[in-house]
């Protein structure tokens, strides 16, 4: 079993590929999409880890 620092630091990788993957499907001229995708993934860091701690 994961203990809470791992879990974090797994779902905080999860994330990371999900970004990779969001940004690899934008063009270079996306860069509202590109801002939205960033606040997104950091908001949902920012749950994870309130939720966490």
């Amino acid at each position: 079993m994961l203990n809470d620092n791992e879990a974090f630091a797994e779902l905080v990788q999860m994330l990371k590929i999900e970004l990779k993957l969001h940004l690899s499907l934008l063009s270079e001229g996306d860069n509202i999409l590109r801002t939205l995708i960033y606040t997104i993934l950091f908001l949902k860091i920012r749950l994870i880890n309130d939720t966490v701690c």
